[in-house]
């Protein structure tokens, strides 16, 4: 189950496990972050204008800054 009040709550969602990978803006592979093992939710956000929705399971390996008035964000790892 996954509560998301802007598509009307409380509903079943399939889960699985997966391997996640952030490629780094160099095309480095080096320096892509590779987390094993993550739980997600296949939810169609599209109605909401998202693609995908970042945890803080996955937020929890970065530094997240977010500029609000600016527009802009940094996701380091």
């Amino acid at each position: 189950m996954v509560n998301v009040p802007s598509l009307g709550g409380v509903s079943f969602a399939p889960s699985h496990d997966v391997r996640l990978t952030v490629v780094h803006p160099s095309v480095d592979r080096a320096h892509d972050l590779v987390l094993s093992d993550i739980l997600i939710m296949g939810l169609d956000l599209g109605t909401l204008g998202y693609q995908a929705l970042l945890g803080r399971d996955v937020l929890a390996h970065c530094r997240f800054l977010f500029d609000g008035p600016g527009k802009r964000f940094k996701l380091r790892y």
